[in-house]
């Protein structure tokens, strides 16, 4: 191993632990008034720094580090780039949400170490580094779900959380603990060298899968394992919210990706039936439920249960072309859910239902033409980005010729539309019943503006995106 070269390419890792621990001691001298403002600004730029840095390392060779417990590739370099510019995102609106200011500088904190974690899952190439890792994502997401310690509604949604948060890590190394036994060794390359065809009639290598995919499940909150997400998502902070629905499942994903295509790579198919059947109930499911909600944290909750089912669909084809497509469709999901908060955070942070959004338009016309982007985003209806990721996932089915597939996922792509478009009746269709009281000044509301017109953006030009995401594989 050389220990140079492997601390040269984690750098980025480094720099986050550095910073971090250099803002925990500036938070803890600074006189309390300034903390907040100082805080958020030291983590900004630091995540810019890391922004810069990750760039530098794009499409360098592949090396192994660390005696094997860490890889260095494109796709952990881009997972960790849009990771860091998801919670740069995340942090810019966080900033304005009063419903939890006088814990902005914990919510920095944490968020950033969870960060880390994210950090290290999508590097990581051994069981060991993997488990470490979504440890470290998830300890601090506990806290971070909990953080209005005054309201009953974020204690029971943090304890429910973890609760079965602590489970699904259970389910995990005991998953874990299984592929050990079985192979001899905790690094992925070298299970990889050790498996063959003939470990698909063990039924001890179809538990241990089953256990690892169930784990993964209940990360991603997909049926039948998604019980947490509507209390989470409705009793959560909005900001803690967008985390959630971003970097958490960006590493629940990639330890997926990094079990299935680099430790099972000549078996990986084995799991294409479970992550096919998991993807079409939560689909299903989740599309049915939504639209039955009212509460827009709950719909978006819901609405996470059926995005998720479609990234696992495209997964479970078990190709290049799938992979590739999921990873599109939970990129796309992760910009679109942080622009539909922020708009959230930044502008109307009182809202909580769809009926309070009644004649929006008429008020405040761009706030609406913001909010209708991001709806139709969800949608799917083109020209925008939500349209591209959707597309990709039906193409890479048909082409393997899942036909049927193929429709039923058109078919709950027009039902999930119901639910989004019937928010946008209401936003322009419909009298108001009270004042709605907005803040839209500031850089924040430039950046939540920004974000929502991107989706335009890149859905009429997604091929930039696209060939990004095909340079991760």
């Amino acid at each position: 191993m050389n220990l140079w070269l492997s601390m040269h390419l984690n750098s980025p890792e480094i720099l986050l632990v550095c910073g971090l621990l250099c803002i925990v001691l500036i938070d803890l001298i600074l006189p309390v008034g300034y903390r907040r403002c100082v805080t958020f600004y030291l983590s900004e730029i630091l995540l810019l720094v890391l922004g810069l840095l990750l760039i530098q390392e794009w499409n360098m060779p592949v090396q192994s580090l660390f005696s094997g417990h860490y890889v260095f590739d494109n796709f952990a370099v881009g997972f960790k780039g849009m990771a860091a510019l998801l919670t740069f995102l995340v942090f810019a609106y966080a900033k304005r949400e009063d419903a939890f200011s006088d814990y902005l500088s914990e919510f920095f904190l944490l968020s950033l170490l969870s960060l880390l974690g994210a950090m290290v899952v999508v590097s990581a190439l051994s069981l060991i580094t993997l488990y470490l890792g979504l440890e470290l994502l998830s300890l601090p997401m506990y806290a971070l779900v909990a953080l209005k310690r005054d309201s009953a509604h974020a204690t029971e949604a943090a304890m429910k959380y973890f609760v079965l948060g602590a489970l699904a890590s259970a389910f995990l190394l005991f998953g874990f603990s299984l592929f050990y036994g079985l192979f001899g060794s905790i690094y992925l390359s070298q299970i990889a060298m050790h498996i063959n065809i003939a470990m698909l009639m063990s039924p001890l290598f179809l538990v241990a899968l089953s256990f690892i995919l169930v784990a993964v499940s209940f990360k991603l909150g997909l049926f039948p394992f998604h019980m947490w997400v509507p209390d989470v998502y409705q009793g959560a902070p909005l900001s803690v919210v967008a985390l959630l629905s971003s970097i958490a499942k960006l590493a629940a994903f990639a330890l997926l990706v990094r079990v299935l295509f680099n430790g099972l790579a000549p078996l990986h198919f084995a799991a294409s039936p479970w992550l096919l059947f998991l993807g079409l109930l939560s689909l299903i499911f989740g599309n049915l439920v939504a639209l039955m909600q009212k509460n827009i944290k709950r719909l978006l909750g819901y609405s996470s249960v059926a995005n998720m089912g479609m990234v696992f669909i495209a997964l479970g084809l078990s190709t290049v072309t799938g992979l590739t497509s999921s990873a599109f469709y939970l990129l796309a999901y992760a910009f679109m859910t942080v622009a539909m908060l922020g708009l959230l955070i930044v502008v109307m942070p009182n809202i909580e239902t769809v009926d309070q959004l009644k004649g929006l338009n008429k008020d405040h016309p761009f706030v609406a033409f913001l909010f209708l982007l991001v709806l139709l985003s969800f949608a799917g209806i083109p020209p925008l980005l939500g349209f591209d990721a959707k597309l990709l996932v039906i193409m890479s089915l048909l082409y393997q010729g899942h036909l049927f597939m193929s429709i039923l996922v058109v078919l709950m792509s027009v039902i999930g539309a119901a639910y989004y478009l019937r928010i946008a009746k209401a936003i322009y269709f419909e009298a108001s019943e009270a004042p709605i009281h907005f803040n839209a000044s500031g850089w924040g509301f430039a950046l939540v503006g920004a974000n929502a017109l991107a989706l335009l953006g890149f859905g009429i030009f997604p091929n930039g995106a696209m060939m990004m995401v095909q340079h991760f594989f």
